[in-house]
């Protein structure tokens, strides 16, 4: 489950590769979009994979809209998640999580950032959407992040959801060359 799939961002590729590698190894493996680009920059590695979009923008850019407008469109999603053979669902980013409010599925959580208002101010709009998410995220199993530093915020804030860092990773399918010079190489 994934909010988008519109830009060639790191997120949307995290996805995509993992999709492209579960299917690789002889998964069955569906995406669970708001929004998808046609064509996508990363199709190729959605060859095998299929993906269900309710083709609705993703984002209205107004949280008082897009908040209740999110809510809805996983409930939607939901509704087809349920009616499929998932052994387990991956929301990844904020708001795939609440899928976990709206199925029966065990729902793993990559979190790459916790959601936007925990950053934000505390005045009583940011609170009430902040509870809004603790409430349709307590459901979620286990959150993976990346590395310690954003471990420790996300457990600041989700308090009674397990976390596992699983570390940032090199694209190994991607030969590397090193050339000699007075540079170095950074993975």
């Amino acid at each position: 489950m994934h909010p988008e799939l519109i830009y060639p961002r790191g997120a949307e590729k995290q996805v995509c590769m993992l999709s492209y590698y579960l299917a690789k190894f002889g998964h069955d493996v569906t995406i669970y979009t708001f929004e998808k680009k046609e064509p996508y920059i990363y199709d190729h590695l959605l060859e095998k994979v299929e993906v269900y979009s309710l083709k609705k923008k993703w984002a209205i850019g107004y949280p008082s809209v897009d908040v209740p407008r999110w809510s809805y469109l996983i409930k939607k999603i939901s509704k087809k998640i349920e009616s499929k053979n998932h052994e387990i669902i991956n929301a990844h980013n904020h708001p795939a999580q609440w899928i976990s409010y709206y199925t029966k599925k065990t729902v793993v959580w990559s979190c790459n950032e916790p959601y936007l208002y925990y950053q934000e101010k505390r005045d009583f709009k940011s609170n009430f959407y902040i509870w809004i998410d603790k409430h349709l995220s307590k459901k979620v199993k286990l959150i993976l992040c990346l590395d310690p530093m954003m471990e420790e915020i996300i457990r600041s804030r989700y308090l009674n959801i397990k976390t596992f860092v699983t570390w940032s990773g090199v694209e190994l399918n991607q030969e590397v060359e090193h050339i000699e010079n007075d540079c170095f190489d950074v993975l």
